[in-house]
C-alpha cells in the first residue's frame, strides 16, 4: 500500500462482502507500514493468505 490507500484498509463492512484481494505493500515509506494496516484489518475474517513476489493474495476458500 502506499501513501493514503493504507487508510483503506481499517476494518469496515465492506471487507465483510469482499472475497478477494491482490494487493503490493510497502512497509519503506514515509507514509507508515502498510502490512500493519491491512493484516490488522483482514485478521479474524476467513482469508487465506499466499504471496507470490511483491504481490500477497487474499481469498476466502470456498
Amino acid at each position: 500500500m502506499i501513501g493514503p490507500s493504507g487508510r483503506r484498509f481499517r476494518p469496515n463492512r465492506s471487507l465483510t462482502w469482499t472475497p478477494a484481494a491482490a494487493v503490493e505493500l510497502h512497509d519503506d515509506s514515509h507514509f507508515g507500514v502498510g502490512s500493519e494496516a491491512f493484516f490488522g484489518a483482514i485478521e479474524g475474517r476467513g482469508f487465506e493468505i499466499s504471496h507470490f513476489g511483491e504481490t500477497t493474495y487474499c481469498r476466502r476458500p470456498g
